[in-house]
């Protein structure tokens, strides 16, 4: 560390060739940036979901900026990198059932799991518990079970029922455990639901990745003993969604990545979290705002002495709020001029830096050289709040399993998130400058170091995450500097806002424990169970005041 202290502070004292980040001027890029967040949030899109017209509209816009930028097509001619996403699946009653061949008669609310193959299965049942083969943990529930030609029985959750906090979260997913069960020779499965588990007959839009045996959702207690025949068949839609790359080529011999997600949630679907009749989810901050920053960065990169010390591969990503697959799909695909990457910079959600909030940099702890460049790389009126692990909720997370330094900036969490009143008029024009000033510097500071020493971050192991049976209602800023666990936003209908809870409001005790940061909150949480009362104290507009929430 030393060393590249020391390697810095000499050529930050010769000084760089032209302006340097603190003196750009960028009246011009606020003004172009808000420009595309209007566009690219408009009702004309839609709200930008993957395979709709709009999202096609936001494709060709963000490549036209691109070039007019002077940023060259990458990875194809035009700048796209197709992939294909799974879209609205419908399972037709008639051609589902399950048939105990003992009676004939077809057992009632059956459906398919989308993790099934269309046609028929017969055979006799053969329960295998949860179907988890965890070899790290002890444990392996198809040891000595033949169910080769069999229908397997699989048990939804896990044995400790803590879900994703449980010791057994990463065998959660069913499509393992059902692919489990083929690999043993099991010719059709029969899942069975626990009585928090959502396997409900609801429209399928991202898990319809067909397959290999046919697997239908029994309610327990009706699942039968003896010979059972199963039909199963899903009809499937898809849908072509496409990242969208630029290069600014400086014939540099390191490449720096500039991602943003630009895809939105269209008209609601499945991740909204708006409760009425269906609405244009215009996605103002998320992410409109990340691709305003990246395209503007491309055009003051082009010319900028400072920054020709890298090239820089812009990418604007689709369908990230389906899992992360267009960023996933751009890592697995990318040329082989763009396999030794320098680092990555994501930007997801940077317009809202209310009400003083930090700017949030995450993934400090990916490369041992980040906290000393952000520490350099500011010169506004602004503080950042850096944190160690990079999280795996935005693009940058699939950089960083290819062992690639990433950082990721975010100004915070607000009511509005993933709701129709996510628009225009909600950004703040110095959030989107501060973040693009943040994102000059960071590249200023680069520019004098030889190298970015990769390296893993340890991430809070499930055994020691808190478990909750309860949900106060609420949407945690996380940018929130304070001491308590301040409130962004409220869910309708959940005990805060039945107790009088509002956006702002900062809780600073739950049912007699202390609140004072994000952990303690958890903690205080986790000790509840449905139907008890609590007494939550906060503070709202300098008073402090108590309320009883009922869980």
């Amino acid at each position: 560390m030393m060393r590249f202290s020391v390697f810095v502070l000499l050529l930050w004292s010769l000084g760089a060739r032209g302006q340097s980040a603190c003196e750009l001027p960028l009246n011009m890029a606020r003004e172009n940036m808000m420009h595309h967040i209007g566009y690219l949030s408009s009702d004309e899109l839609e709200g930008r979901y993957p395979g709709t017209e709009g999202a096609e509209k936001a494709r060709q816009y963000i490549a036209q900026v691109l070039r007019e930028n002077g940023a060259l097509p990458a990875v194809s001619d035009d700048g796209s990198q197709w992939f294909t996403v799974a879209r609205l699946a419908s399972f037709p009653p008639d051609r589902n059932s399950a048939v105990p061949l003992k009676t004939g008669v077809a057992l009632k609310n059956t459906f398919p799991h989308p993790h099934t193959t269309n046609g028929a299965a017969s055979g006799k049942i053969k329960r295998v518990g949860y179907g988890i083969d965890a070899q790290d943990l002890g444990r392996n529930d198809f040891r000595n079970k033949r169910i080769a030609g069999k229908i397997a029985v699989i048990q939804a959750g896990t044995p400790d029922g803590k879900g994703p906090h449980g010791k057994f979260a990463k065998h959660l997913d069913l499509d393992t455990r059902i692919d489990r069960a083929a690999s043993a020779g099991a010719v059709g499965v029969v899942l069975v639901p626990g009585k928090k588990d959502n396997l409900l007959p609801e429209p399928f839009y991202k898990s319809t990745r067909p397959g290999r045996i046919p697997v239908v959702v029994l309610p327990e207690g009706t699942v039968p003993r003896g010979m059972i025949e199963l039909k199963a068949f899903v009809q499937r839609e898809t849908a072509q969604a496409a990242n969208v790359c630029g290069f600014v080529d400086h014939g540099a011999a390191k490449t720096l990545v500039l991602g943003a997600h630009y895809d939105h949630l269209g008209w609601g679907l499945e991740h909204s979290l708006h409760r009425g009749e269906p609405a244009i989810h215009n996605g103002a901050d998320d992410n409109a705002s990340g691709v305003a920053v990246v395209l503007e960065a491309a055009r003051l990169l082009k010319e900028w002495p400072t920054a020709k010390a890298f090239n820089y591969l812009i990418v604007g990503f689709s369908a990230e709020e389906d899992g992360l697959l267009g960023s996933q799909h751009f890592v697995a695909n990318r040329p082989a001029e763009f396999k030794q990457l320098f680092g990555m910079l994501n930007f997801d959600m940077v317009g809202r830096m209310e009400k003083g909030n930090p700017l949030v940099v995450s993934g400090t702890g990916t490369a041992l050289e980040w906290p000393e460049v952000l520490s350099r790389a500011t010169c506004l009126p602004i503080s950042l709040k850096t944190e160690s692990a990079p999280g795996s909720a935005s693009d940058h997370a699939s950089f960083y399993r290819q062992g690639i330094p990433v950082l990721h900036f975010f100004t915070g969490a607000h009511g509005d998130y993933h709701r129709p009143s996510d628009d225009v008029e909600k950004i703040e024009p110095l959030s989107v400058e501060y973040t693009l000033r943040t994102l000059l510097a960071t590249v200023e500071v680069l520019s004098q170091a030889p190298a970015l020493t990769q390296q893993d971050v340890k991430e809070p192991t499930n055994e020691s995450a808190a478990s909750f049976k309860v949900t106060l209602g609420v949407v945690p800023d996380y940018a929130f500097a304070g001491s308590g666990m301040r409130i962004s936003g409220v869910s309708p209908g959940k005990p805060a806002e039945k107790a009088g809870l509002v956006a702002g409001d900062v809780v600073v005790e739950l049912g007699g424990m202390p609140v004072r940061d994000m952990t303690s909150y958890m903690t205080a949480l986790s000790s509840f169970s449905k139907g008890q009362k609590a007494k939550v104290v906060f503070v709202r507009n300098g008073e402090r005041l108590a309320k009883d929430v009922v869980f």
